[in-house]
């Protein structure tokens, strides 16, 4: 084996004694013998697939030989056979530690590797939240698009990374990516609202509408309901209903939630959706004109007068009345639903 390749194993051998007798050989004809001329040795050597000794310490996440090598002179703005920089795999890794060093030895924060992910992307996809925090901290960009046309907000979102999805939404770096674009429409094109729709993300969807994501926004698939239906979310669903998504919404097919459900859904959640999404589109909200409570069944649904409430009638005789989370059958006997309450606009 080389001189040059000998840092390179010794890294991937975690042998740091080794390491350290390669550095201080070499250094006994000063710093400039690592550099330079074909006769020098070249800390910066790569194998086959483009790695360095930097590479591969960063992957281990290991901080004496990250710096060993750094004081050496080895180049964070190297790359790898996949576009990769040492920071790529830093964040991969996901310490924080060995993140902050490269950083601090001014690494490029938002380049992009040959599929399109920065190390934003990375730390966002897998959930390491103090490494997006250093990223963002150190200007790092969220808008950018990887080769799927994901951001690392769609990342985390689709992941199911609540903390790193909050972080991302407090930092106020990702407004732009809140509101309806035109490429909402291109072929293939999501949002991070119909990708935790689609993963079953619950808490990460309240997020992103409490921040003012449109619950009715429009993707070539559909609404985030149509992900939910198409994926057998019925939590999701529920949530989306609740905070009023529009059940006849249809998508680039003319289809509504309730047809991808009936063609295309054929797991058991299924009849769950179904029944969901069938009563919802005979549903209108209104406001309660009088206090509703069950004395023979405490357990039941209460509201009180001007509550904004739900209202289903499947038949003139038959219906539903939901309030919150809660929903109770009634019977309707020569009784109007208006004398529960009235349709609100």
């Amino acid at each position: 084996m080389g001189k040059d390749q000998d840092f390179l194993q010794a890294v991937k051998d975690r042998d740091i004694s080794h390491l350290q007798k390669l550095l201080a050989k070499a250094g006994k004809h000063g710093k400039t013998k690592l550099l330079g001329s074909s006769k020098r040795i070249n800390i910066d050597y790569q194998d086959s697939d483009g790695m360095s000794a930097l590479h591969q310490a960063a992957l281990v996440g290991s901080l004496e030989m990250m710096g060993m090598l750094l004081e050496q002179g080895a180049s964070v703005g190297l790359s790898d056979n996949k576009g990769m920089l040492a920071l790529h795999y830093a964040c991969w890794q996901g310490k924080a530690e060995p993140v902050h060093m490269l950083l601090q030895w001014r690494s490029p924060v938002s380049n992009q590797s040959y599929d399109g992910a920065t190390p934003l992307h990375l730390a966002c996809q897998h959930g390491h939240f103090d490494v997006a925090n250093l990223l963002l901290l150190h200007n790092a960009v969220p808008a950018i698009l990887n080769h799927e046309n994901k951001t690392p907000l769609d990342l985390a979102c689709e992941f199911g990374r609540y903390r790193v999805v909050d972080l991302l939404l407090r930092s106020n770096l990702c407004a732009s990516l809140l509101f309806e674009t035109p490429l909402d429409m291109v072929d293939g094109n999501t949002t991070c609202l119909h990708l935790a729709a689609k993963n079953g993300h619950v808490e990460i969807l309240r997020l992103l509408l409490q921040a003012g994501m449109d619950i009715n926004r429009l993707t070539q698939q559909g609404t985030c309901l149509h992900q939910a239906a198409l994926c057998g979310k019925v939590d999701v669903a529920k949530l989306l209903l609740d905070c009023g998504v529009d059940v006849n919404r249809t998508n680039s097919h003319g289809e509504t939630a309730l047809d991808i459900v009936l063609k295309y859904t054929p797991c058991r959640a299924a009849k769950d959706l179904k029944q969901l999404l069938t009563e919802a589109s005979f549903a209108v909200q209104a406001r309660a004109i009088k206090d509703y409570f069950n004395v023979y069944d405490p357990q039941s649904l209460t509201f009180k007068e001007g509550d904004i409430i739900r209202v289903s009638v499947l038949s003139n005789k038959t219906g539903y009345l939901y309030y919150k989370d809660s929903r109770t059958d009634l019977l309707f006997v020569g009784i109007n639903v208006s004398v529960f309450c009235y349709t609100n606009g």
